[in-house]
């Protein structure tokens, strides 16, 4: 068997992040008030409605979610964990043809737009810089709509980072972590309108980000091009099946239950453990309690044979 883990609690940011969403139950999403513009979603397109709360400020807007907090200014992006962790600003600093600014992009403080439901948009001319609330997480996209003046040379788009938490490399991509929690930074994925893979590649650092995109194969894409990173909450781990690090141990089948009074998970899977007094290739029920805001786990309550 695999061993997975169950996955509960940090913070995720398209390029992209993503926080742990407290569940929205089916009754929820059946008798909540229809927006405007939702009467053509799919199923995970009206959860994540209904898990995001977008609503104008005097400079921009705020956007509302049980996992994190995001407000969207002309300075930027800030992105905060609601149970702990740091927070996450980032800005656009430079969009070139190589190492020469693109003409007619516009860099540095513009004023963000909101057309569509859960959308936050930045125009820039030759590109659009736009936020997409997501069921779990804020993905953000940089949306080209014609092909820019490139002549040959490869696209650079480079942002600041600023965020007190520790920096560190991981598989999937980036993180800044402090003891409570994270914010995640994934990896870039660019397609173009038939949905097309482009090459890129990107870099990060604790203080910046850079895209590249290839030239060539911009050149050749149907438009528009959709330049798509990920941010969101790093997760920890609730279930522990057998030796750490053993793929030979599964947690399957996770279901969560929520205590809003007391701001409280109970989440129960079943699986193998051989960790005594347990035996290797006996299936059992676990549960674990927890609360979010805290890497603490309360006392393990079930333990079904």
């Amino acid at each position: 068997m695999k061993r997975q883990r169950i996955l509960s609690g940090l913070l995720i940011l398209g390029l992209l992040l993503a926080l742990a969403v407290s569940p929205v139950s089916h009754s929820a999403q059946a008798t909540a008030p229809a927006r405007p513009g939702l009467a053509h979603l799919t199923r995970d397109q009206a959860i994540a409605a209904a898990a995001n709360d977008l609503e104008p400020i005097a400079d921009g807007y705020r956007l509302r979610h049980p996992r994190h907090l995001a407000t969207f200014t002309p300075d930027g992006l800030q992105l905060t964990p609601r149970h702990g962790g740091p927070a996450w600003a980032w800005e656009l600093m430079a969009v070139t043809a190589g190492d020469v600014p693109l003409p007619g992009v516009r860099v540095g403080a513009v004023r963000p737009t909101s057309e569509r439901p859960g959308t936050v948009a930045y125009p820039r001319g030759g590109l659009v810089e736009q936020y997409l609330a997501r069921q779990d997480s804020l993905e953000q996209q940089f949306v080209i709509p014609q092909p820019l003046p490139l002549d040959g040379a490869d696209l650079v788009i480079a942002g600041a980072v600023h965020c007190a938490g520790t920096f560190e490399a991981t598989a999937e991509g980036w993180r800044w972590r402090t003891s409570e929690s994270g914010v995640r930074l994934g990896r870039v994925r660019v397609y173009d309108a038939r949905g097309t893979l482009l090459p890129a590649t990107m870099a990060v650092t604790a203080h910046a980000t850079r895209i590249v995109v290839d030239g060539n194969a911009l050149a050749g894409a149907a438009y528009p091009v959709t330049v798509d990173p990920e941010i969101g909450a790093n997760d920890f781990r609730l279930s522990d099946m057998g030796p750490d690090g053993n793929a030979n141990y599964d947690a399957d089948r996770p279901v969560v239950a929520c205590n809003s009074t007391n701001n409280e998970y109970l989440v129960v899977w079943y699986g193998d453990d051989n960790t005594a007094p347990l035996v290797d290739g006996e299936n059992e029920v676990f549960g674990q309690r927890f609360a979010p805001g805290c890497r603490l786990y309360l006392p393990l309550v079930v333990r079904v044979h």
